[in-house]
């Protein structure tokens, strides 16, 4: 068993992303009944090879080495496709572990244990099918009998019941803060806050959402 990691340079805008995921990702996967995982995640920071032109999809797939081998070829004769079909969007790829080119992905059980990365190859799983399927059906959410929400409710679900499945071991909100904190400054200086300074932070920004929400009219 082995996995493949696929690094795919596109465009940075979001009808650019949606048609790769529905006429390459979509299609690709449609193909891969033998594999026995596979995600797919949208990397902000691009590997060396698309010069901060565009965005990366990173994907990958996990399986018996034949079906893998295999995979692989049907990758690159679609991003060949992709390529001719699509030449705006398409800014290149390699294949590689966690966009280091030419590198072996061998998954992340040294990092997270083996039964952890299990859990966490199933929440990566499952993540992708329903971001997929919700893509595809950007038209229907919230207007028709088979999606009655919004997309923004379904991210709601996915994220708040988790957390709060998870509330003796976690605080709802204080993660919420934490992530967007650590996230919006890594986004904007490549640097992350010292746990100290992380809390102050979460405090200081509950209590200026507490004082706005007690002087506001009823």
């Amino acid at each position: 068993m082995k996995w493949v990691e696929v690094n795919i340079g596109v465009r940075e805008d979001s009808n650019t992303k949606r048609t790769v995921l529905l006429e390459f990702v979509a299609s690709l996967v449609e193909k891969t009944t033998k594999v026995k995982s596979w995600h797919f995640l949208w990397e902000s920071k691009p590997w060396p090879e698309v010069k901060r032109i565009g965005t990366t999809l990173r994907l990958r797939f996990y399986g018996d080495d034949n079906t893998i081998d295999q995979l692989q070829q049907e990758i690159e004769k679609n991003l060949a496709k992709l390529e001719k079909s699509k030449p705006e969007y398409y800014l290149g790829h390699c294949f590689g572990k966690h966009g280091d080119c030419n590198e072996e992905y061998k998954g992340e059980a040294n990092d997270y244990g083996d039964k952890g990365w299990e859990l966490v190859v199933k929440m990566l799983k499952f993540g992708s099918e329903a971001a997929l399927e919700l893509i595809k059906n950007e038209d229907k959410l919230g207007k028709s009998e088979e999606y009655k929400k919004p997309v923004k409710a379904y991210a709601d679900r996915y994220v708040h019941c988790f957390l709060n499945q998870l509330s003796t071991l976690v605080n709802e909100i204080d993660f919420y803060l934490e992530q967007a904190i650590q996230r919006i400054s890594y986004a904007n200086t490549r640097k992350m806050f010292a746990e100290i300074d992380l809390m102050d932070l979460i405090n200081s920004v509950k209590g200026k959402v507490i004082n706005k929400a007690r002087k506001r009219k009823c």
